[in-house]
């Protein structure tokens, strides 16, 4: 298993990729639905590679840009590692001492890089990610799924038992200060949950206000957006998911921290959404959809 983390992200020195056949074999292998990304390392990765495309002739020219474009879209993740070197090499090591990359692919293997064709010719390359048993804490939680928490703008919490306490807020915290040591730009959270009209009486004042305070306590420029659901008695809200625009993770047992340390150290399993799942879950949260029905939706900034 890949210790706790579901989402690796691996750098690959641009010179390893030559031909159209190596982006499609890419775009196979990785994506934040596979459990795998690619760290823009360089910032010049994507230009470096088109270079590739100066001898072809079109359509073939084009055709390999939007390949490379689709690979950006779909697998890569700039999250502002710097690194001193004259190589790639170098870089690649200098930046993998300070914040460990999950693989190094490099045109020939050595005791810190893998041999990118050796890797691409592995049919379990790359092994143990995806999928995993986490502990309730806040860094291993978010930890797990780093890059892609890291690499969103948009968070999207759905647990139908999110509460407005500091157990909740410890996961939010936590993910919230690991995205600013990327991005420092505004972050929105869309958090869903359980609202059962029919044991707690009419969503009231009280419980919008709470989480009004809550969100008071967590770190500036922040946009949460919180929305009560009702499904009607049918256990639809039940499954835990975080999903970004960039991808998802399903959470089974949501992002409560338990208030009990050694509980913290009970597993949960983690693992990340396919693009097709994604949809379906964002679809089922919409107003059409029914037995879901949204009572109300509240906006706090900070």
């Amino acid at each position: 298993m890949a210790n706790g983390i579901v989402l690796g992200e691996f750098a690959i020195n641009p010179d390893c990729v030559t031909n159209a056949a190596d982006i499609s074999t890419l775009l196979r292998i990785f994506g934040f639905e596979n459990g795998a990304v690619i760290s823009e390392f360089p910032k010049s990765w994507t230009s470096e590679v088109k270079s590739r495309a100066q001898q072809m002739e079109e359509p073939a020219r084009s055709a390999f840009f939007d390949k490379v474009n689709k690979l950006k879209e779909k697998a890569f993740v700039r999250l502002g590692r710097h690194a001193e070197g004259s190589s790639w090499q170098s870089k690649a090591l200098s930046s993998h001492q300070i914040r460990p990359f999950s693989g190094l692919l490099h045109t020939q293997a050595s005791n810190d890089f893998v041999c990118f064709r050796d890797a691409l010719e592995n049919d379990e390359f790359p092994q143990g990610f995806r999928e995993d048993k986490v502990f309730r804490d806040p860094d291993s939680m978010v930890n797990a799924v780093l890059p892609l928490i890291q690499a969103s703008e948009r968070i999207g919490l759905y647990d139908p038992y999110f509460a407005p306490d500091d157990y909740f807020a410890k996961f939010v915290k936590r993910m919230v200060e690991k995205n600013r040591e990327v991005r420092h730009s505004r972050l929105y959270i869309d958090i869903h949950l359980e609202h059962e009209t029919e044991k707690l009486g009419s969503l009231g004042f009280q419980q919008i206000n709470a989480f009004k305070s809550w969100v008071d306590l967590l770190p500036n420029d922040l946009t949460v957006t919180v929305n009560w659901w009702s499904d009607s008695g049918t256990g639809e809200l039940h499954p835990r998911y975080l999903i970004t625009e960039r991808g998802g993770a399903r959470f089974d047992r949501g992002f409560k921290i338990p208030p009990v340390l050694t509980q913290q150290y009970h597993d949960a399993d983690v693992a990340m959404m396919k693009n097709d799942f994604i949809q379906v879950i964002e679809n089922r949260y919409k107003p059409s959809y029914k037995p879901m029905n949204i009572i109300h939706t509240q906006e706090y900034k900070k």
